[in-house]
């Protein structure tokens, strides 16, 4: 089936074909009638030489038609006259019914014309909207494209805030090592300086239980 711009040209070609065809028609009938016209001049010449050639003879008729090669030129005549009025007659109606499809053919290249124009209308339309969805397609696709950069960056600082948390981790760990090792060290440090007083003071107190015990001796000797 063809569109709306194919049938456009479809009806424009049968229009001018119409017109065309209406005056080849029209100037065909008009050579035509000018071949028998000048074929009826020739035949008409003849029986006026003929009827001139009667008259000089004295074997004409007088003036009031009883001269038969007048009443056969007569009759000739009317006999032209009537094949003229008919051809002209149906030149008329040829021409008469080459105008009303001419007529008809416009009339269908103008609604044609508007079923074109409308569709011309749509198809600017959604060209009008396929070029917007294209748009938004295309910033859909720009919008992607930054978050994933965004995600990527976003991963990268991920992974290095993973990287330093592991970093601190064992940090810790290494710090609690110490610490514990520095707290071992300082318990066993103060263990043995409480060991060393317990000691000394034992030792004191032995001292003292020993230089009381001398004293009383000393006591009991005086």
């Amino acid at each position: 089936m063809p569109t709306g711009w194919q049938q456009e040209i479809l009806i424009r070609l049968q229009a001018r074909d119409v017109q065309d065809k209406a005056y080849a028609e029209i100037v065909e009938n008009c050579k035509r009638l000018a071949a028998q016209t000048a074929v009826l001049k020739e035949r008409n010449r003849s029986l006026l030489n003929a009827a001139s050639s009667s008259r000089q003879n004295g074997t004409g008729g007088t003036a009031t038609g009883d001269n038969p090669v007048q009443q056969a030129y007569v009759a000739t005549l009317e006999s032209q006259v009537s094949s003229l009025r008919e051809e002209l007659s149906s030149l008329y109606k040829t021409q008469a019914q080459n105008a009303q499809r001419l007529v008809h053919l416009t009339e269908q290249l103008h609604a044609s014309a508007e079923r074109y124009a409308q569709e011309h209308s749509e198809v600017i339309q959604l060209r009008t909207e396929r070029a917007s969805r294209e748009r938004e397609r295309e910033e859909a696709i720009q919008l992607r494209k930054e978050k994933d950069r965004n995600i990527e960056t976003l991963q990268d600082e991920l992974d290095m805030l993973r990287l330093e948390f592991e970093m601190l981790e064992k940090r810790n760990e290494a710090l609690k090592e110490d610490n514990s090792s520095l707290l071992r060290r300082w318990l066993e440090k103060k263990a043995q300086e409480a060991a060393e007083m317990d000691r000394m003071v034992a030792e004191a107190q032995r001292k003292a239980k020993t230089s009381e015990k001398l004293e009383g001796a000393s006591e009991q000797a005086a």
